[in-house]
């Protein structure tokens, strides 16, 4: 894949010209459409309209590249998106709430190299246990036919795509997609050197391809931190070619609450750290959405709240541990297939669901 074919301007949807700036890493895209820009800092492609970037990023990356710009007459004209910027930056937009608990998380982080995650025969763990089973197993299987492009949206930290299919060892085209930059900034460490990973800083609900450009899309718990919830789909599944997927997992609104006393527990002792959006998507509509844009070929649910009560009990231990990693997700479903079925606090919260776009949108 030539990626600089594909991507697109976020604010008209035209296609792109890309100057690379002779000194470093950095660069530009240019809209002739509708003479918007967009900087490459560090290889990193920073796809944002003005109404969405971060000033102090696009500031630094102007101070920077002056002589670049003004060698390409793109100075004034990288001025005025600043002047954008910053106008809309007096607003704290939804998902730039978000970002502000994110990037507090990755700073925290040690960096690694991927030749360091090997490809594991046997993968444990609640949350990379069943994305490896149902997701990446089958992406596997398709690699053995061709190679293909991968979009993660969100990817945040990279931790089941470098664990489950780690583009340092397996070939295909790996596209990682953030809204936090330092995220990017972090698996830039990590991927250092590899020609088949790009790094996008983007939002989810913009994103800069051209339809039918990705061969699957993977989008692990990231709806629900989306303004629009699974409405967001109309957006994503026309950016997927005829034939592909798009793999998710997804927490849902329940037909039941936690009583008030149980709530606050469950708040201060199960889940206390949470993000400004930890909303859940509308299932029902979610599966309508899915089959007007493609076809839902799989969902699998999950999580009653005792696998989550056991996972906060065991969590340290499961990780590194497929027997256990199985045996609580067998309590799990047995919960659901029983005492599920009656009393609707123990029914599931959450889904992996996997979409297949039948053809052109």
């Amino acid at each position: 894949m030539d990626i600089n074919k594909e991507v697109i301007c976020v604010t008209c949807n035209s296609k792109l010209t890309k100057i690379k700036n002779d000194v470093g890493d950095d660069g530009i895209f240019i809209c002739n459409s509708c003479d918007d820009l967009f900087p490459i800092i560090n290889s990193i492609y920073v796809m944002l309209c003005p109404e969405d970037a971060f000033y102090n990023i696009e500031y630094n990356f102007f101070i920077k590249n002056e002589k670049f710009l003004n060698k390409n007459n793109l100075f004034y004209r990288y001025k005025k998106r600043l002047e954008l910027i910053e106008k809309y930056s007096i607003n704290q937009s939804w998902e730039k709430e978000d970002v502000k608990y994110w990037d507090s998380k990755y700073n925290q982080r040690s960096i690694i190299s991927a030749s360091e995650i090997k490809p594991a025969l046997k993968i444990g763990g609640i949350r990379l246990y069943r994305r490896n089973k149902y997701f990446f197993n089958k992406i596997k299987e398709i690699l053995k036919q061709k190679n293909i492009t991968l979009l993660e949206i969100g990817c945040g930290e990279g931790d089941t795509v470098l664990n489950c299919l780690n583009p340092y060892y397996y070939n295909y085209y790996y596209i990682a997609s953030d809204y936090s930059f330092n995220a990017l900034l972090y698996l830039q460490n990590i991927y250092k050197g590899l020609n088949n990973v790009q790094l996008i800083q983007c939002s989810g609900s913009k994103l800069p391809f051209a339809d039918n450009a990705i061969d699957a899309i993977v989008g692990l718990g990231i709806l629900h931190h989306m303004p629009k919830k699974e409405e967001e789909l109309k957006n994503i599944i026309p950016k997927i070619s005829q034939h592909g997927y798009f793999m998710t997992f997804e927490a849902f609104v329940k037909d039941s609450k936690l009583p008030s006393v149980f709530k606050n527990i469950y708040d201060k002792w199960i889940e206390p750290d949470k993000s400004a959006h930890e909303e859940r998507i509308d299932l029902k509509n979610f599966i309508r959405i899915s089959n007007q844009l493609g076809k839902l070929e799989f969902i699998k649910y999950e999580h009653t709240p005792l696998l989550t009560v056991l996972n906060k009990i065991f969590g340290k231990y499961i990780n590194n541990n497929l027997v256990l990693t199985k045996l609580l997700f067998i309590l799990d479903d047995m919960v659901i297939y029983s005492i599920g079925k009656i009393i609707r606090l123990f029914k599931p919260g959450a889904c992996y669901a996997i979409i297949k776009k039948a053809g052109f949108l």
